[in-house]
């Protein structure tokens, strides 16, 4: 978080769910910009986002898919696969790692087109569940 002091930005924190709010509560007081948040979900708050800095893949996709630009911290070399997430950059100097935020920031935001997410994945509109059941069903027949 040193690397976004004097950023123009707001930065929120989402904690993984098995980290304790209170060990990081103090980030809260010592950077103005940066809320860590204690009881969002990380699935209800990312649309808010502009730019998704994660060191987890698995959230990659969600940035992608609410138009956040996605970066992904890959400092400890664990080559995890993003190859089908060519939106996604990959930060893997930490010693870059100031210089690399302030770019992002600095660089225009260009939301990816909403149409080509549509094309490449499928929507967020809560029917997915419905999908699979539905393509289950048609397994069944055939």
């Amino acid at each position: 978080l040193e690397g976004l002091n004097g950023c123009e930005c707001k930065v929120f924190v989402s904690l993984h769910p098995k980290m304790i709010f209170d060990d990081y509560e103090y980030i809260n007081q010592k950077f103005a910009n940066t809320a860590i948040l204690e009881n969002e979900r990380l699935s209800d708050v990312i649309c808010a986002a502009d730019i998704f800095v994660s060191c987890f893949a698995s959230t990659i996709p969600w940035a992608i898919l609410v138009g956040a630009r996605a970066v992904f911290i890959d400092y400890f070399s664990l080559n995890f696969s993003l190859e089908h997430f060519s939106e996604a950059e990959i930060l893997r100097d930490p010693l870059n790692y100031k210089n690399d935020i302030k770019r992002i920031i600095s660089e225009d935001i260009q939301h990816i087109d909403q149409e080509i997410i549509k094309e490449k994945y499928i929507d967020l509109d809560g029917c997915c569940s419905k999908r699979i059941l539905d393509v289950v069903k048609i397994e069944e027949i055939v």
